[in-house]
């Protein structure tokens, strides 16, 4: 995780200063297995909670932003996640941590989270997250109208 911005104020108690998890370029997998689909994911929080995410699609040139309560868009362009309801006809995005030949996401979990935010996929599902992962794309399929939850199915 990397650090933007660390104001010298002291904050009072319950007060975490503004932070900013900056995945660039997703190398640990991807570019180890050659799979040319990163991003540069920036997710800006205050008091422990997304406010604003980015998540830059290096080879789709696409931007995908979202600020909390002003929704999510692609390239300016507003994002809603798939109307699908029922699992007859039901995409989901994995990532692994590690490579795997036969199962494979399409990129960063950021990535795979502006596809769902996109309904491009219903869902995306990843083991051994970390927040700089997660931070910005978070922000985008929530405000697209999605949910996040863990693996007991509890709201994040």
């Amino acid at each position: 995780m990397c650090r933007l911005h660390r104001s010298r104020k002291k904050f009072r108690p319950g007060f975490s200063p503004p932070t900013s998890p900056v995945q660039v370029y997703h190398t640990s997998c991807l570019l180890v297995c050659r799979f040319p689909f990163v991003a540069i994911s920036i997710g800006f929080s205050i008091n422990k909670r997304v406010e604003v995410g980015v998540v830059y699609s290096c080879l789709e040139d696409k931007m995908f932003t979202a600020r909390r309560g002003k929704g999510a868009f692609c390239n300016g362009e507003p994002l809603q996640v798939s109307d699908q309801t029922g699992t007859a006809v039901f995409l989901c995005a994995i990532l692994t941590c590690f490579c795997v030949f036969s199962v494979r996401g399409a990129g960063t979990a950021a990535i795979n989270m502006c596809l769902v935010a996109s309904g491009c996929v219903e869902a995306y599902y990843e083991i051994g997250i970390h927040v700089w992962d997660v931070a910005a794309g978070s922000l985008v399929v929530l405000e697209a109208g999605g949910v996040l939850m863990d693996v007991e199915g509890k709201d994040t």
